[in-house]
């Protein structure tokens, strides 16, 4: 048999005390505590909250040291930089997918630092510039001065017939001249695409060249597209929603995601080829602010026909008021971009930015006038010898070679070819200059 007595004493609590009529019962303020007794939890307070004071501060500092150290890193690499003017032929027929295997060759370019380095640096960059001033529309390429003979070989790479000359920095502002400035970034996720070349019927770039060769005397305007490396993660999320909807919509249960076929299809065609982060950066000058601001609306204008309807579209980027002196500095160094929301893949960076051809009808682009040719190794380069004279120097994608006459080549037939005012007089009295200073005389 059961102690019910023991079962209730265990489930209820105590037994209730037998109470007589009149006495005074005294309870207890808790009955539970009374007959159990009382556990009591002393919970450190203090050293929880500082704890997370502490995790939040290592955070914080973490934070603080990777955004400043990875700006120094940004600032010194744009501070040791090569500008190169590139000028091609007038007549040339290289495509514009040409621009595409530049761009690829040049995705390896790194710059990061390896191990915990990489979250306090950022990657090296490189910037392709169309600039519009009075009476001319001029190439650039600036590169960090580690990386010029490789971005100088990936032009020639591609472009066997361009010029490449270092130069010296030009300059678009004219004396107390207004200024108006502009960036260009992607409306929608980065793996969605914009127009491409073979989406136009002529030159897409022409439309932006024909903005800059309407630049009057004191105006000027550049166009900058500054490229660097980035990882594939933007391929993998586009992968992940292109996937993502097609089950989706697969899936009879479940309601559709409106998405069309042809955002579908663009998306994954983008995510098929590599990409780098972007900015374009867009500075106008003129002797008045609406002269520069209608240069710099024409400009952005003229970058709208890449709009891919109802997939992406390039828009312009609110600059806060704190920033406007950042970001041209940003312009004047080139620096690297910050803005990640902006990829392109090599496809929708040759269609932005590559070398004109002959399909290009724009006036006052700086094209190529001679076709440049190295010198035989057999031509002699002793200066020195009485028994040569020197012609000239000859540059072949910047390297200089001495150019002397032999005496033997001498004896044969010379001409001197070019255009009034090219220097031909000249090179003749200096060459009967040496002759006198030789001994030989001239006749």
């Amino acid at each position: 048999m059961f102690n019910t007595d023991n079962l209730y004493s265990q489930v209820i609590g105590p037994t209730q005390p037998d109470i007589e009529v009149g006495s005074t019962v005294q309870y207890p303020s808790d009955t539970y505590e009374e007959y159990y007794g009382e556990d009591e939890i002393n919970i450190p307070w203090g050293w929880i909250i500082f704890f997370f004071i502490f995790i939040g501060a290592l955070v914080g500092g973490f934070l603080y040291a990777k955004k400043k150290l990875k700006k120094k890193d940004r600032d010194e690499k744009s501070m040791e930089g090569v500008l190169m003017e590139v000028r091609v032929p007038r007549n040339n027929e290289i495509e514009i997918g040409v621009a595409e295997k530049m761009f690829a060759n040049l995705y390896g370019i790194g710059g990061k630092g390896e191990g915990l380095a990489e979250n306090f640096s950022v990657n090296n960059s490189v910037s392709f510039e169309m600039v519009g001033l009075p009476g001319e529309i001029r190439f650039f390429v600036h590169a960090p001065k580690k990386l010029v003979d490789l971005v100088e070989k990936q032009i020639l790479g591609s472009y066997q017939d361009a010029d490449v000359a270092v130069v010296e920095e030009y300059n678009i502002f004219a004396p107390n001249s207004e200024v108006e400035y502009a960036q260009l970034g992607l409306d929608e996720d980065p793996y969605c695409p914009i127009r491409v070349a073979e989406d136009f019927t002529g030159d897409p770039m022409a439309n932006v060249l024909s903005t800059l060769s309407k630049m009057s005397q004191g105006e000027g305007a550049l166009v900058q597209l500054v490229v660097s490396p980035t990882n594939n993660n933007w391929q993998k999320n586009g992968e992940k929603f292109v996937q993502k909807v097609q089950n989706n919509n697969s899936d009879p249960e479940k309601s559709k995601i409106n998405v069309s076929q042809e955002k579908l299809e663009g998306i994954s065609k983008k995510v098929s080829k590599p990409g780098m982060m972007a900015e374009i950066r867009i500075v106008t000058s003129g002797p008045q602010k609406a002269i520069a601001k209608m240069h710099l609306d024409n400009i952005i204008s003229a970058f709208d026909q890449y709009s891919n309807p109802g997939v992406n579209r390039l828009k312009k980027r609110k600059i806060a008021k704190n920033k406007k002196k950042s970001f041209l500095y940003d312009v004047v160094y080139r620096r690297t971009p910050q803005d990640e929301g902006t990829i392109f893949n090599l496809e929708e960076l040759a269609a932005l930015y590559h070398f004109p051809n002959k399909e290009v009808a724009t006036p006052n682009i700086k094209w190529l006038l001679s076709k440049e040719l190295i010198a035989d190794n057999d031509i002699s380069s002793d200066v020195n010898s009485k028994d040569t004279v020197w012609v000239g120097n000859n540059y072949f994608r910047g390297k200089k070679k001495i150019i002397c006459f032999e005496r033997d080549d001498r004896r044969r037939h010379a001409y001197v070819l070019g255009q009034t005012g090219t220097g031909k007089s000249w090179l003749m009295v200096r060459m009967m200059m040496q002759d006198i200073y030789n001994g030989d005389g001239c006749a």
